[in-house]
């Protein structure tokens, strides 16, 4: 791949992709783009926008829900980074009929650029692998 659309468009095409996440992660890097670290924390994490169909248009949104594991509960500290204004303390965007309604690659240009606004210990700490239901558990 080459171009951002290209990444992007393969993203749209396998959401669940999240070894495309992390070579674009190293393809914004190389470029010097803020939102590389926090493709990478969306890909370590697992977390990709619920999808679906709003007043007739492909919507994606985040949501924050404390103790849910569901692919697009965002942690509340970085959740509350995204941008004021478009969602409300449990959903982003919050959906209205005048705006609210995200693409997938907005939902997580989003998520990215606001990671690069937490500290760098909690940044860490999002950056670790999680640990898979079926992996063994380290010792």
């Amino acid at each position: 791949m080459t171009t951002e659309d290209d990444f992007q468009t393969a993203l749209d095409a396998h959401p669940e992709d999240w070894n495309t996440r992390l070579v674009f992660a190293d393809w914004l890097q190389d470029r010097g783009d803020p939102r590389s670290t926090g493709y990478r924390a969306i890909a370590v994490q697992r977390r990709r926008p619920l999808s679906g169909t709003i007043y007739k248009r492909s919507a994606c949104w985040w949501h924050c829900k404390p103790d849910d594991t569901f692919h697009n509960i965002i942690p509340r500290d970085w959740f509350a980074l995204l941008p004021a204004g478009q969602g409300n303390n449990v959903f982003w965007p919050l959906v209205t009929e005048t705006r609210g309604v995200k693409s997938r690659r907005e939902c997580e240009d989003a998520l990215a650029r606001a990671f690069a606004q937490l500290p760098d210990d909690r940044q860490a700490a999002l950056l670790k692998p999680l640990q898979q239901p079926d992996e063994p558990k380290g010792e």
